[in-house]
C-alpha cells in the first residue's frame, strides 16, 4: 500500500548516522513506500558506514556548516535528480571537544554552533534547493539536542510525507528495544 503516495519520488535524507538514527528509520519507511533516498552525510567515514547498510546507496558528502558545500551539493544532485520531492533533516550536533558537560554549562560559541548545524542548516538547505523542489514537496525534521526536542509533526506542513516522521519514530523505538 502506498498511502504516502511517494512511489518514484526523490527524497533528500540528511544526517543518517547508523541503524539506530532517526534518519535511518525515516529512510526505511520512505523506501518501503517506493521513494528513492538520496543520502547526505558529513564525512567519508559516515559514507562508508552507510554504504555497508544500504543495497543501492546514493550518498553525497556535505558539511552543512559550510554554505559553499550546500551549494555544491545542490548542483551535483540536480544533475541526476532535477526534482526533489522532499527533505528529511535528521542532523544533530553538539561540540564535545571539552568533554560532556551539563546543559547549563554550555558556552555561547558551542551552543550557537550546535544551533547552526542542528537547526538553521534546514533553512539553508531548503533555500538552496528551493528551485529543485517539487511544488508539493514536503520536509521534516526530528531530533533531540541536549534536552531540546523538535518534533516533525509540529513543523511539517500537512502533506503526504508528514506521517513518515511518526512511522520513523516508531521504527526507531523498535530498533532500540
Amino acid at each position: 500500500m502506498n498511502f504516502l503516495k511517494l512511489s518514484g519520488k526523490t527524497i533528500l535524507i540528511f544526517g543518517v548516522a547508523n541503524r539506530k538514527s532517526v534518519g535511518f528509520a525515516a529512510a526505511e519507511v520512505l523506501g518501503e513506500q517506493g521513494a528513492r533516498g538520496v543520502y547526505v552525510v558529513r564525512s567519508e567515514e559516515r559514507k562508508h558506514t552507510l554504504e555497508k547498510l544500504l543495497k543501492d546507496p546514493h550518498i553525497h558528502l556535505c558539511d552543512v556548516e559550510r554554505p559553499q558545500e550546500i551549494q555544491a551539493l545542490a548542483h551535483t544532485v540536480k544533475e541526476k535528480y532535477p526534482v526533489i520531492h522532499g527533505i528529511v533533516h535528521s542532523i544533530a550536533f553538539a561540540n564535545y571537544s571539552e568533554g560532556k558537560r551539563p546543559f547549563h554549562e554550555t558556552n555561547r560559541q558551542d551552543f550557537l554552533q550546535s544551533m547552526q548545524i542542528s537547526c538553521h542548516s534546514l533553512i539553508e538547505i531548503a533555500n538552496t534547493f528551493r528551485d529543485q523542489l517539487d511544488e508539493n514537496a514536503s520536509g521534516g525534521t526530528e531530533g533531540s539536542h541536549r534536552g531540546c526536542h523538535v518534533d516533525c509533526a509540529a513543523h511539517c506542513p500537512p502533506r503526504p510525507g508528514r506521517p513518515v516522521c511518526a512511522s520513523a519514530s516508531r521504527r526507531l523505538a523498535e530498533h532500540q528495544t
